[in-house]
């Protein structure tokens, strides 16, 4: 702390005077303005205290911006700043706010470039087979005709003699075929017996009968027969007939005609 003189320096002795005094005055002040109060009268630290001194050496304080009474010397004290105390301890953090509202979703951003293909995987196993598909429609017929005219004359023997034959590939056939006849010579009934054989000597279904008078001319027989078969492969198929029963040599029939169909079918089925 320092006095500055506002006019002319006196002597020494006045000048110590004066610095005795105002550290009186400051010392009383001191202990009036900090002693203890904290409260709300606590005095208002000032920076500068500025006092008048009278000629015969009695002071006393004016504000910073009064004058001093004519004659007066003005003195102005001035404290020099003090050192910064430590800081103080941190406080206890606060109680965390609450969270504030989401905010808006942002604007949707653009779709990446496409990736490169990748490496095409390893086949997969073979799956189960399917089901079988329906049978598909049966295929055009083909048709085999032959008609022969014959004069063959049959005895009342159990010998068949052939009557006229037709040559087919292989497959599945429905037959039909007629022979007609007439009596030749012998008397009363007797019968015509006609039948289908394979290759000379398989038969084709059974044997198919006409009766006939042997003793009349004029009578005429018709055998008609429709025997079916698969043949594994291409053969000749022929009309066998008879005359019987015996014991009858003398009856006889003149056979006159023998015609024979075979049509071929995709699917052939024989029920006993």
């Amino acid at each position: 702390m320092s006095l500055e003189f506002g006019m002319a320096h006196k002597s020494f002795r006045r000048v110590a005077q004066v610095v005795a005094v105002a550290a009186v005055a400051l010392a009383s002040a001191g202990a009036v303005a900090w002693a203890g109060d904290v409260g709300p009268t606590k005095a208002r630290p000032v920076p500068t205290i500025i006092w008048c001194a009278a000629p015969h050496g009695a002071m006393h304080q004016v504000t910073v911006n009064a004058p001093c009474p004519s004659g007066e010397i003005k003195y102005q004290l001035i404290g020099t700043r003090g050192p910064t105390g430590a800081t103080g301890p941190r406080g206890t953090a606060g109680v965390a706010g609450t969270q504030g509202a989401a905010g808006a979703t942002g604007s949707t951003g653009a779709i990446g470039a496409t990736g490169a293909t990748g490496e095409q995987g390893s086949a997969g196993p073979t799956g189960a087979t399917g089901v079988s598909g329906a049978t598909g429609a049966t295929g055009p017929s083909n048709s085999y005709a032959r008609v022969a005219g014959t004069s063959t004359t049959l005895t009342d023997t159990p010998s068949a003699v052939n009557q006229t034959t037709i040559s087919l590939p292989a497959g599945s056939y429905v037959f039909t075929f007629t022979t007609t006849a007439n009596a030749h010579t012998g008397s009363g009934f007797e019968y015509l017996h006609c039948s289908l054989i394979d290759a000379g000597s398989t038969q084709i279904g059974p044997w198919f009968d006409s009766s006939f008078n042997s003793s009349d001319a004029s009578s005429v027989t018709q055998v008609f027969g429709n025997p079916a078969a698969t043949l594994a492969s291409s053969t000749t198929i022929s009309i066998q007939c008879s005359v019987g029963p015996s014991p009858r040599p003398t009856n006889s029939a003149s056979v006159t005609s023998a015609t024979i169909t075979a049509t071929q079918v995709g699917l052939l089925t024989i029920t006993p």
